[in-house]
Formats: structure tokens, C-alpha cells, sequence
């Protein structure tokens, strides 16, 4: 349903490329962009969808090489497009189409999953777990970097300030991802796992698993 909706939305734009133009008064390269940027968050939709199939298969040798290979495809269509005086409607277009690279790639390494035997299964409560995960991650969104950001230009501390603690931000993420990395895949696996086994033991396992993530974690921070 995700592919169907993306091939919709990339032939809807393109009918109608002409018709928006003029509708909107725009230039035809802001039409172009508008284009590119639903397209490129419509196959970011589904890359994120078989990325979470293939952590829990904990397939991530395939996963690793996929998005390690559409990075360095990335880094080098950019080095190019830039040398050769290209602009920002051309490198959106790259990121896209390395999108669309990236969901063919992942694609193949799920065939057997994609096209193999299917039985019927009761949805409710994974649709039920998915909106309080996904409500967790919104919020968690909302009131973490973004919220400071907002509170930092509230106080007015100026954009110097602001630009340091993004940095510095983005600098604890890496830690913390560099010193977690692979056991994303494995606690994803194993929550899925519980919850089918035994779900009164979630709670106990989130509180084990967050306390670990901590004091692996905060030690390194405080050093930093």
C-alpha cells in the first residue's frame, strides 16, 4: 500500500506539474521542489517501514550494507553536483532517487518475506502498541532538542548560543549511538518476542534495559 501510495503521489505531481504552476503563481522550480520533497518523505515512509522489518529478522548485515552503500553514493553524487555548479532542486533530486535506490535494495534482501506464505493474524494489538510507540516518539520529540531550541529563542540568547548546544546536542546523540550501537535491533527483537511469549515481563525488561543504557551511557557523557 506504502509503493502503491508513492507511485500515486509521483504520477499525481507529474500531471499536474504544469496546473500547480500556474494555480500558484510559483516558478516551476518551486513546483519542482514541492515535487521532490513529497516524493522523497513518501519512499523515506517506506524505507523506514522495511528498515523495522529487517531489525526484526535481525537481518542487519544486509541492512548495514545497503545504507552504508546509499551514504557513499550520496556523499559522491553531491561532491559531483556541486563541483559541476549544480543547485538544491539537483541534489534533492539525488537524495531521492538514492531513496528510491535504498527501498529496491532493501526490497530484494525481504523477497522471501515480501512474497512468501501469509496467514491471517489479529492487528488490534500491534496497532494499539504502535500508536503509544509512535505518541512516545512524537512527544519525546517535541519536548526534547526542539523544546530547548524554542526556550533558548525565547530567552533570547542569541543565535551563537542556540548553534553551540545544537552541536553539542548532536555530538551527545553520537556518543550514545556509537556506545548502543546493535543493541537497538536486539531489544527491538526481544520486546517483540516477550510480548507475544510473556507480556507481563515488558515492564520489567524496559526498566532492566534503560538502567544498562545508563550506565554505560551517562559515565561517557560526564567525561565529555
Amino acid at each position: 500500500m506504502r509503493l502503491a501510495s508513492v507511485a500515486f503521489i509521483g504520477l499525481l505531481f507529474l500531471l499536474l506539474r504544469d496546473f500547480a504552476v500556474r494555480l500558484l503563481s510559483a516558478p516551476p522550480i518551486f513546483v519542482d521542489l514541492l515535487f521532490i520533497l513529497t516524493l522523497y518523505f513518501a519512499l523515506r515512509g517506506v524505507v523506514s517501514l522495511l528498515i523495522s522489518f529487517h531489525i526484526a529478522k535481525l537481518e542487519t548485515r544486509a541492512l548495514a550494507l545497503t545504507t552504508v552503500t546509499v551514504r557513499i553514493l550520496e556523499v559522491i553524487g553531491v561532491a559531483y553536483l556541486l563541483s559541476s555548479g549544480y543547485g538544491l532542486r539537483e541534489i534533492f533530486f539525488l537524495i531521492t532517487a538514492t531513496a528510491f535506490v535504498q527501498v529496491v535494495g532493501l526490497s530484494f534482501f525481504l523477497k522471501d518475506f515480501l512474497f512468501g506464505h501469509s496467514t491471517a493474524v489479529a492487528l488490534r494489538s500491534m496497532i494499539l502498541r504502535g500508536r503509544q510507540y509512535w505518541i512516545n516518539g512524537l512527544l519525546e520529540f517535541i519536548l526534547g532538542k526542539q523544546a530547548d531550541i524554542l526556550l533558548l529563542s525565547y530567552f533570547l540568547v542569541g543565535a551563537q548560543v542556540i548553534g553551540h548546544y545544537d552541536v553539542a546536542m548532536s555530538f551527545a546523540q553520537l556518543i550514545n549511538f556509537g556506545l548502543t550501537t546493535g543493541l537497538y535491533g536486539i531489544s527491538i527483537a526481544t520486546f517483540a518476542s516477550i510480548a507475544v511469549t510473556n507480556e507481563r515481563l515488558l515492564p520489567r525488561y524496559w526498566e532492566s534495559l534503560s538502567r544498562a543504557v545508563i550506565v554505560v551511557v551517562v559515565p561517557a557523557f560526564i567525561f565529555a
